[in-house]
């Protein structure tokens, strides 16, 4: 006989940055796979076999869905395991839903490439990755250089008009694969950059006409910084979702 069960979790605590225990949105649950088995010429009237899934979250709203996949990806790529030693050889299980509290700001750029990786199909460049690690670093703890999950995922940024590091490339990511997916593909989006450096960029063209699209830090929308002339460049305002609807950015 095979049954599902679902089993919540539905105390989970990770430290936060000032050292204290924080309740946290979405709670993570896994589904329970068991058999039971008759193998009376084997010596065992029952057997009982069971396996957990890897944690899944819940929400009933699609404004869940940003911290949802933050806890997902964090588990996902930070979970502890514990080792178990016989005889054949030695081996890492994981023995419960357990993450570690705190990870290097290096490895917590693999949160973000997870992401794109699964929503975009494409991992991020170097010059993405080195954008994050900047934002990632002045976030960090600046005697380990670790960064928490509720600093990648709650913290508020001035920066990203207090929306967390996670929320600001969560909508970038959505924004990305609604409007201009076959771009991003291409790579004809230069994506994120910060507004000095995109204007850095176009004036180092030294060519009128020259622009580039990036996504504003202020609104993660996409918006064109370009060079009007030799010498000038300037940053235009963001295009709204309505307007992309109405008319794709390449069509622009």
């Amino acid at each position: 006989s095979l049954s599902l069960l679902c089993r919540s979790l539905c105390l989970l605590y990770r430290s936060c940055r000032r050292g204290r225990a924080a309740d946290v949105c979405a709670q993570k649950r896994a589904l329970e796979v068991y058999v039971n088995l008759a193998a009376p010429r084997l010596g065992h009237p029952s057997l009982r076999a069971s396996a957990l899934s890897l944690p899944v979250v819940f929400v009933t709203h699609d404004q869940q869905k940003a911290a949802a996949y933050a806890t997902v990806c964090y588990d996902d790529l930070f979970r502890e395991t514990d080792v178990f030693n016989d005889w054949r050889r030695l081996e890492r299980r994981r023995g419960s839903f357990d993450v570690a509290p705190s990870v290097p700001a290096e490895r917590a750029l693999l949160m973000l490439d997870s992401l794109a990786r699964r929503q975009l199909m494409q991992p991020l460049l170097s010059v993405h990755m080195d954008y994050f690690r900047r934002k990632l670093v002045a976030l960090s703890d600046s005697a380990t250089a670790e960064v928490t999950f509720d600093q990648i995922a709650k913290s508020k940024l001035a920066e990203f008009n207090s929306r967390s590091l996670w929320d600001f490339f969560y909508q970038c990511v959505r924004l990305i694969k609604q409007h201009c997916l076959s771009l991003w593909r291409h790579r004809l989006l230069l994506g994120f950059v910060e507004k000095a450096e995109a204007e850095r960029l176009v004036l180092a063209s030294n060519r009128p006409g020259a622009f580039l699209v990036r996504l504003s830090e202020s609104t993660g929308r996409l918006s064109v910084t370009r060079c009007p002339r030799l010498g000038q460049a300037e940053s235009l305002d963001p295009f709204t979702d309505a307007e992309l609807q109405a008319a794709p950015l390449a069509d622009r």
